[in-house]
């Protein structure tokens, strides 16, 4: 979890400036809340 975490601040980190990275981490922070619902 920690290492999903720190990837993801990293890559943020690098491509903060770009739009569409920002749309694909709100899609996988969605994805991620509805994997675990379904469990």
């Amino acid at each position: 979890m920690l290492f999903i975490t720190y990837s993801l601040m990293y890559l943020f980190g690098i491509l903060k400036d770009s739009a569409i990275h920002l749309c694909l981490v709100i899609l996988l922070i969605y994805n991620l809340i509805g994997f675990h619902q379904i469990l």
